[in-house]
């Protein structure tokens, strides 16, 4: 099993927790070039894998006259950049039968700010 993340402050106490039973990979899938360091590490440890969970997302909430560039790439770049590039890598991996899902919600980070 691989776990990814793109917090160390996260990353580190999931692989303390997990203590060998997973590889715990610091991976942005805003950055295509973590994607593709994903992609290698799995078929370099694994040649094939049975089950991709996507979950990752962002959501800025901001009044939409506030909406920067900037903010709308790093939705976009997460959110469906990132989605469709890290299954398009990882698809040529997922053996016959094996799965792929897809979730995400922001409902767990504004729980934490209410």
């Amino acid at each position: 099993m691989i776990v990814t993340g793109r917090n160390p402050d996260n990353a580190e106490p999931a692989r303390r927790e997990l203590d060998g039973r997973a590889h715990v990979l610091l991976s942005d899938v805003s950055k295509p070039e973590d994607i593709d360091a994903q992609a290698a590490y799995a078929a370099e440890h694994f040649g094939q894998i049975d089950f991709v969970h996507f979950n990752a997302g962002i959501a800025i909430l901001e009044p939409f006259t506030a909406v920067t560039e900037q903010t709308y790439d790093l939705t976009f770049d997460v959110n469906t950049k990132g989605a469709f590039f890290t299954v398009q890598r990882l698809a040529p991996l997922v053996s016959d039968g094996g799965s792929i899902v897809f979730t995400s919600s922001v409902a767990d980070d504004a729980a934490r700010r209410a």
